[in-house]
């Protein structure tokens, strides 16, 4: 039954603590999903920029914030919340640096502390809102031959029960 109207707002690879996060654009997404009546805003990983200095040390250079704490804070703090606007989140591969290097998954630890985020794993989740199936996909790896290539190659590898309404892809 498709007569209520859903209202998403579909966000990724924001890169906060990244010094070309744009915390400008995402505050206006926010205001307008607040003002609009979104309730759901689905963020489909990179929420932060890691730290991958072990394999680029000029990435520090990148950074506004360097250890895992600072993030979480930087992120507790600035991530935009909103009266009645919940985000739902997977990690994407720049948080998944933290788990490689430490164990720590800096997502699930931002969501510990803002009851307006919630974490559902790493890389892929499946969730309902209302009737509708979404799975949120971040992916890895560089470009492809064509745009569309490897979100086409992943749809054809979900079986068919799984198969979502929506599929929100971040990176790829």
């Amino acid at each position: 039954d498709f007569s209520q109207k859903l209202k998403l707002c579909l966000i990724s690879d924001t890169h906060l603590c990244s010094k070309y996060d744009r915390l400008d654009i995402l505050n206006y997404i926010y205001d307008k999903a607040e003002g609009e009546g979104y309730k759901y805003v689905l963020h489909s990983g990179d929420f932060t920029d890691g730290n991958n200095m072990k394999r680029r040390p000029e990435h520090a250079l990148e950074l506004k914030a360097l250890s895992y704490d600072d993030q979480v804070d930087y992120c507790v703090e600035y991530y935009p919340q909103r009266y009645g606007v919940y985000t739902y989140a997977i990690s994407g591969n720049h948080d998944d640096w933290w788990y490689k290097s430490m164990g720590g998954e800096i997502v699930k630890s931002i969501a510990k502390q803002r009851d307006d985020i919630i974490y559902l794993g790493s890389d892929r989740a499946d969730l309902k809102v209302g009737k509708i199936k979404i799975r949120l996909f971040h992916g890895t790896g560089g470009n492809a031959y064509a745009l569309s290539y490897k979100t086409q190659k992943y749809i054809r590898n979900i079986r068919q029960e799984d198969m979502p309404q929506i599929l929100q892809t971040g990176h790829i």
